[in-house]
C-alpha cells in the first residue's frame, strides 16, 4: 500500500502536475518582481527572476524526498517479515 501511495505521487501529482505548478510559481513570482520593480509592464527580467525564484523549490522538495524516502527504509525489514508470516 506505501509503494502504490509512493508511485501516485511521484508520476500523478509530481509528473502530471509538477511542471504546471512550478509554472504558476513561476508567473507569481515575475509578477512580484514587477511590482518590486514599480515597472508596468512584465520584461524578460522579471521572466527570469520568477523562474528563478520558482526553481528554488525543487532542491528543497528533493530534501522532503529524501527524507521520505529514508524513513521508508527504515520498514522494509520489517514489512518483509510480515509478508512470510
Amino acid at each position: 500500500v506505501s509503494q502504490s501511495r509512493y508511485f501516485f505521487a511521484m508520476y500523478v501529482l509530481g509528473g502530471a502536475f509538477g511542471t504546471t505548478v512550478l509554472g504558476f510559481l513561476s508567473d507569481h513570482y515575475a509578477q512580484r518582481a514587477m511590482h518590486e520593480a514599480g515597472a508596468v509592464v512584465l520584461s524578460e527580467a522579471h521572466r527570469a527572476m520568477g523562474l528563478h525564484d520558482a526553481l528554488l523549490v525543487v532542491p528543497f522538495n528533493a530534501v522532503i524526498l529524501a527524507i521520505i524516502l529514508f524513513a521508508g527504509s527504515l520498514t522494509v525489514r520489517r514489512d518483509i517479515e510480515r509478508l512470510r508470516g
